[in-house]
């Protein structure tokens, strides 16, 4: 049961995360009054310090998130297990495995990250504070970058982010694997996913859905 929420919660915020990616290049003075308004009702509903925090604290996140909600998994979960102390590393990596195989963007372990903390109302504030910051700096460049895409400076930009990115996601692997302190067999499990994924091009949810049958057997 609890697996079917956490489920449900991850299609509606995919959703949620999807429609601010649309709304900031299409329609921004929308996507800030419906933030406003959002942010306003929940904040009156109680919980306010916390619902603050998750914001602010996401919000940070977002202007860092490099490639993805993915890049800042090292950092998201150096604060909130390291510092903060409001999950485990294995409830973390639960967490993140849980927003990966749901439909939907990367943010959504963000959502459930603030569902944990401050429920259904901590979730929506914190994908707020994951979406809102970048999208409103898409928003902002997103002309500029159409005048110099092709450009010296803009290659110069692509080639430095490139490497950045994988080097973040990297990190964010290593973290999770640092979390979950896995076996032998699980450290051969994880091999065997990276190269089944980088040279046969399997479509994610099959590596999910084995890796799953083996935990259910025993086998890691």
């Amino acid at each position: 049961m609890m697996l079917w929420t956490l489920s449900m919660l991850c299609a509606q915020f995919s959703l949620l995360g999807l429609s601010f990616a649309a709304l900031a290049l299409w329609q921004l003075p929308l996507l800030l009054v419906f933030a406003g308004a959002a942010v306003g009702l929940l904040l009156a509903g109680g919980g306010a310090m916390m619902l603050w925090t998750l914001f602010i604290l996401f919000a940070q996140f977002s202007l860092l998130a490099v490639g993805g909600a993915n890049a800042v998994v090292p950092e998201i979960h150096r604060v909130v297990v390291g510092e903060l102390g409001w999950l485990s590393g294995a409830q973390f990596a639960d967490l993140f495995a849980i927003a990966q195989a749901a439909p939907g963007p990367n943010v959504l372990v963000v959502s459930l990250i603030g569902w944990h903390m401050a429920g259904v109302a901590g979730a929506v504030v914190s994908l707020l504070g994951i979406c809102l910051p970048s999208s409103l700096l898409s928003f902002a460049v997103a002309r500029w970058w159409q005048r110099v895409q092709g450009g010296r400076l803009a290659l110069a930009i692509e080639r430095g982010l490139a490497p950045l990115t994988v080097g973040l996601v990297l990190a964010g692997a290593s973290s999770m694997l640092q979390a979950l302190a896995p076996s032998s067999a699980g450290l051969l499990l994880c091999a065997a996913s990276a190269l089944l994924a980088w040279r046969l091009r399997l479509n994610p949810l099959w590596l999910l859905a084995g890796g799953g049958l083996m935990g259910m057997l025993g086998w890691v």
